[in-house]
């Protein structure tokens, strides 16, 4: 397997290489998070996917701007303008990994992103 850090030059350069982009406690940090999203879009395959995981609070260590994206409903409609589509969040228990798909994160009224490990898939067409 072979990992990339990439800039944003590389990105635009470089268009739909990656089958899968691990986003770890990072989103928290950029500013304006949608320009980053778009590029995640581009450079992700078709049905490609995008594992995130991010904790939008925290007393001055992260951009006061992104605090809003702590609410599921914001964080998604801003995910799904930028070409993605929630499939569910990951549970990790006792070396086993399940996915809770979206449709039971909304009965659970899951309103939070922090913490939370959320995969999302790149969707063909931002106009789906």
């Amino acid at each position: 397997m072979e990992v990339s850090q990439l800039s944003k030059d590389d990105v635009i350069k470089n268009p739909s290489v990656y089958e899968l982009i691990v986003s770890v406690d990072c989103l928290e940090h950029l500013k304006p998070l949608p320009e980053y999203i778009k590029l995640f879009n581009i450079s992700l395959r078709n049905g490609g996917y995008l594992l995130v995981k991010s904790s939008f609070y925290g007393r001055g260590l992260h951009l006061l701007s992104n605090y809003k994206y702590d609410c599921l409903k914001t964080f998604n409609e801003m995910m799904r303008n930028n070409g993605f589509v929630l499939k569910g969040q990951l549970i990790t228990r006792l070396k086993r990994n399940f996915l809770i798909p979206y449709l039971f994160l909304k009965l659970l009224k899951s309103t939070s992103t922090s913490g939370k490990k959320l995969i999302y898939i790149k969707r063909k067409s931002l106009y789906i």
